[in-house]
């Protein structure tokens, strides 16, 4: 199944016919969380800020975020005008 996804061209085309087949019947969809589990790769960074209020929260998740080559990123503290 994981080379249907990942590799078909390792497949003979009727086994990615029955695999197919099986995979719409089924509903199946691959799991986000699985594959994080199997590889040990996760895209998620956590930031911890003491006080989402503080003035130096913007100043440091901003370029946080801007340093993840613009992965989505939520910074939502209010920046003081």
């Amino acid at each position: 199944m994981s080379n249907y996804f990942h590799k078909p061209h390792k497949l003979s085309e009727a086994t990615r016919e029955r695999i197919r087949q099986a995979v719409d019947a089924l509903g199946f969809v691959p799991n986000d969380a699985a594959r994080i589990l199997r590889t040990g790769v996760s895209p998620v960074i956590g930031y911890l800020a003491f006080e989402l209020a503080s003035a130096t929260t913007p100043e440091i998740a901003g370029p946080a975020g801007a340093a993840t080559n613009g992965a989505s990123s939520s910074t939502s503290p209010t920046s003081p005008t």
